[in-house]
């Protein structure tokens, strides 16, 4: 597997490749229950503390909603110093530890309103990117297989 870094305007969009098809990852899940959207980052060596911001989005190209933002301070903090929920209440929760470079969440009581892309941004303070990475959550139904 190979990964594509394309620039687009304003936004990084991180993908995997499959031969010669772009996808972002997947994750699949049952409407009405939950559903992880996994990011993992590395911190950068330093012997310095730095001061981080996490964003995730929900929405494509034309138009990104913002859902969870959290600043946090490393290497020592596992968890936010400050988390807004921006949108869509309290579904969506985090559940990384940022110490070892886990910046999950977790989607509750999902709906087919929750299909869709997400993005995950982790940068410096200063608005340096360390991560962007893009998920792709499909919803089934109840009776759906997977």
């Amino acid at each position: 597997m190979m990964i594509l870094s394309t620039w687009l305007p304003t936004v990084l969009l991180l993908v995997s490749v499959h031969g010669n098809t772009a996808t972002a990852d997947e994750v699949f899940a049952v409407e009405g229950g939950s559903a992880v959207l996994p990011c993992t980052f590395t911190l950068p060596a330093t012997d310095h503390i730095l001061k981080l911001k996490l964003r995730w989005f929900k929405g494509d190209l034309r138009g990104m909603n913002a859902i969870i933002t959290c600043l946090f301070t490393a290497p020592f903090h596992s968890s936010c110093d400050e988390v807004r929920h921006e949108a869509r209440g309290d579904r969506f929760k985090f559940i990384g530890n940022l110490s070892r470079g886990d910046a999950s969440i977790m989607v509750e009581r999902l709906g087919q309103e929750d299909n869709g892309l997400y993005q995950c941004n982790v940068n410096n303070i200063d608005g340096r990117p360390l991560l962007q990475k893009v998920i792709h959550l499909t919803m089934r139904a109840h009776s759906t297989a997977f």
